[in-house]
C-alpha cells in the first residue's frame, strides 16, 4: 500500500513538472518575446518524447492541438522578389484564393525559358539577390558520372500529416514522402540514396543528427552532388487553426510545395549559399511554369539549416500539417519531377 502511494505521488510530481514546463514555455512566447512557434515545437517535443497520454490531456488547454483546417490555396506572387517579411507576420496572411485547377502542359517547361517572372522569393535576410543572374548561372552537376547523385534526408523525420502532427510510422511520416521522391528521380535516371534514419527524437538535436548522417553519406559516396532535406510545414492561422496549402492539378488535390534556402548570415559559414539558391530558383521556376499555383514563394533564411554540405543543397517543405498524406505525396511527385528536369537539363 505504501509503495503504491509512493509511486502515485511520484507520477503526480512528474506530471506537475511537465505542466510547469509547458506553462513557462507558453508564457515565455509572450512575456519574453520568444517566437510562439519555437515554444510550441519544444512543448510538443517534450510531450511526444516523455508522455503521450499527458499530451492528449494538455493539448486543448495549451493550444498544442490545432483547430479546424483551413482549406485554401496560397497564391504564387507575381513580382520577382518580395520585400523582407517581418518575423511576426503569420503565414496564413498570404491566403487569398481558393484552389485553381491547372492542366498538364503538353511539354515540360524549358529551363532556358525560365525568367525572373517565374520565381518568387520571400527574403528574410539582408542579402541582395540578383534573380536573373542566378537563373542563368550553370549548376554544378555531373549527370553522366557513376554512383549516387542525389541524397534525400529527413531532419524532422517524424513530421506527418493530417490528422496527426508526428508519427514514428514510416508509412505515415516523411520517410513515405522520401520514397515517392526517390522513385520519381530514379525513373528519370538519377540514382538516389534515401536516408531513413529518425533524427528528431529528441527534437532539439535534429539538425545535429541529420548533419552527421549527411556527412557520413557524402564521405562514403563522393559522387553525390545534391542534398535534399524533405520536411512538411506547419502553418498556423490567426485563430490557431491549421492551414492547408492546396491546389488542384489535373483534377487531383495536391499539397503546395515551398523551397527553403539558408545563408551564412546567422554566423555559421556557408560559402555556397548562392549556388544553392541558383539551383532552388531553377527548380521553383520549373514547378511554377509547369503548374501555376503549385509552388509557394521560396523562403530565403538567415539560418544555415545544414545546406552548406554541397553546392546543390535545399530544403523542401512538402505541404503542411493541414494536408493529407495523399495530397503531400502528389506534391512530392511533381516536385521531384521538377528536380529531375533541372538536373537532366545539364550538359
Amino acid at each position: 500500500m505504501k509503495k503504491t502511494i509512493f509511486i502515485s505521488i511520484k507520477n503526480f510530481i512528474k506530471k506537475m513538472i511537465l505542466i510547469a514546463i509547458i506553462t513557462l514555455l507558453m508564457i515565455g512566447s509572450v512575456s519574453l518575446k520568444i517566437p510562439h512557434r519555437i515554444c510550441q515545437y519544444i512543448a510538443k517535443d517534450i510531450l511526444f518524447e516523455k508522455n503521450n497520454k499527458l499530451q492528449n490531456q494538455l493539448s486543448d488547454k495549451f493550444s498544442l492541438k490545432s483547430g479546424p483546417t483551413v482549406y485554401a490555396a496560397m497564391p504564387f506572387e507575381k513580382s520577382s522578389i518580395a520585400p523582407k517579411t517581418p518575423a511576426t507576420k503569420s503565414p496564413a496572411d498570404a491566403i487569398t484564393e481558393t484552389p485553381v485547377p491547372t492542366e498538364t502542359p503538353q511539354l515540360r517547361a524549358d529551363l532556358s525559358k525560365i525568367s525572373a517572372q517565374n520565381v518568387q522569393i520571400k527574403n528574410h535576410t539582408n542579402q541582395s539577390v540578383d534573380v536573373a543572374n542566378l537563373l542563368q548561372k550553370p549548376i554544378s552537376f555531373q549527370k553522366n558520372s557513376e554512383g549516387y547523385k542525389v541524397l534525400l534526408v529527413h531532419t524532422h523525420t517524424t513530421e506527418s500529416y493530417f490528422p496527426n502532427d508526428r508519427s514514428q510510422n514510416p508509412q505515415e511520416n516523411m520517410i513515405s514522402i522520401g520514397e515517392e521522391f526517390q522513385q520519381v528521380l530514379e525513373e528519370n535516371g538519377i540514382k538516389t540514396l534515401h536516408i531513413t534514419t529518425v533524427h528528431d527524437v529528441p527534437y532539439t538535436t535534429s539538425y545535429k543528427k541529420s548533419l552527421e548522417s549527411v556527412t557520413k553519406a557524402l564521405k562514403e559516396n563522393p559522387s553525390i552532388e545534391v542534398v535534399i532535406d524533405l520536411h512538411r510545414d506547419a502553418i498556423i492561422g490567426a485563430n490557431q487553426e491549421k492551414v492547408r496549402p492546396l491546389t488542384t492539378i489535373n483534377g487531383v488535390e495536391t499539397a503546395q510545395v515551398m523551397l527553403v534556402c539558408g545563408t551564412g548570415e546567422g554566423g555559421l559559414p556557408h560559402p555556397h549559399w548562392k549556388e544553392n539558391l541558383s539551383f532552388a530558383l531553377k527548380v521553383q521556376g520549373i514547378m511554377q511554369a509547369s503548374y501555376p499555383n503549385f509552388a509557394r514563394p521560396l523562403d530565403l533564411r538567415v539560418e544555415r539549416f545544414n545546406t552548406h554540405t554541397t553546392k546543390n543543397s535545399v530544403i523542401f517543405e512538402i505541404g503542411s500539417h493541414g494536408n493529407t498524406l495523399e495530397e503531400a505525396k502528389q506534391g512530392a511527385k511533381l516536385a521531384a519531377q521538377a528536380v529531375a528536369d533541372v538536373l537532366n537539363s545539364t550538359p
